[in-house]
């Protein structure tokens, strides 16, 4: 029998089901092609076993303990503190398999064993330190006691001091805004990770990798001037100036005013120009 065709990420993002986990296999995938989708999601299947039992009965704070001894304590994952900027602590499948991660792809093997698990867990955007929030679905007497987790550290559950105080190491400020700790959509997730991986390559200077993601971004959310400029920017360095003028100029139709109009049209003009001059060498040879 032949193995499902997997989506390809432009199609994916058009779709009527846009998955945090799918999304993020197809991120893998664009580094390491054939990935099997299936496989990936059976070694997650693995770590929600053995069934621990009638989990769902838990309170919030007993079922985020569940979680964390299996993802964390029985499988070993941690906080990849040591190489946090290594590119593979953003790709799912790498993660699997090499039981570190960031915050945000340790958030997405949390959640993924608690749904296998009948527990309701969700990405939380914290900015600088993405958390999972594990939902009271059984709320009694209008007490909400739903519980967020770190997954970055063995996934330990956070008081009101905790918030605070990694609000003050991610920004400066311990005061934590409520729309923090508000779940994140999956595309909000997926647009995160490659946000994280655009950083990371930016950093390391790997300019063909960071087409990949910027294409990516621009797929994800395609009305996003600061990325398109970016990309143009890029494929001229990389010596593919239509594609670098297409770019800029589109860039300069939604942002006719944008504060470096007059360079982005200065890099137009100079590519323009450097088309032209090959152009005529052509046809003199």
């Amino acid at each position: 029998m032949s193995r499902r065709r997997d989506p390809n990420f432009s199609e994916f993002v058009r779709g009527p089901r846009l998955d945090w986990l799918t999304g993020a296999l197809i991120i893998a995938a664009d580094v390491y092609p054939g990935l099997d989708f299936d496989q990936q999601r059976a070694k997650l299947a693995q770590l929600a076993t053995p069934d621990p039992g009638k989990v769902v009965d838990l309170p919030p704070h007993r079922q985020a303990e569940v979680v964390a001894d299996l993802v964390f304590r029985r499988a070993g994952f941690h906080g990849n503190e040591e190489h946090y900027d290594d590119p593979r602590n953003s790709f799912i499948n790498q993660v699997l398999d090499r039981r570190t991660g960031v915050p945000i792809t340790l958030a997405l093997v949390y959640t993924e064993v608690a749904r296998l698990l009948g527990i309701q867990a969700v990405g939380v955007g914290f900015p600088g330190h993405f958390l999972v929030k594990v939902v009271d679905t059984r709320r009694t007497a209008g007490v909400d006691r739903s519980v967020f987790v770190d997954p970055f550290y063995s996934g330990a559950v956070l008081n009101e001091k905790d918030l605070s105080d990694l609000a003050e190491r991610c920004t400066g400020d311990n005061e934590v805004d409520p729309e923090w700790l508000v779940p994140v959509s999956s595309r909000q997730a997926l647009h995160r990770m490659l946000s994280n991986l655009r950083s990371c390559y930016q950093q390391r200077g790997e300019t063909a990798q960071l087409l990949v993601v910027l294409h990516r971004l621009l797929e994800i959310a395609p009305h996003s001037a600061s990325v398109l400029r970016e990309r143009g920017n890029l494929q001229a360095k990389l010596g593919a100036p239509r594609a670098a003028i297409s770019d800029l100029e589109s860039y300069l139709e939604r942002l006719p005013r944008a504060s470096d109009a007059q360079e982005v049209q200065g890099v137009i003009d100079e590519l323009s120009d450097s088309l032209h001059r090959a152009g005529a060498r052509q046809l003199l040879n």
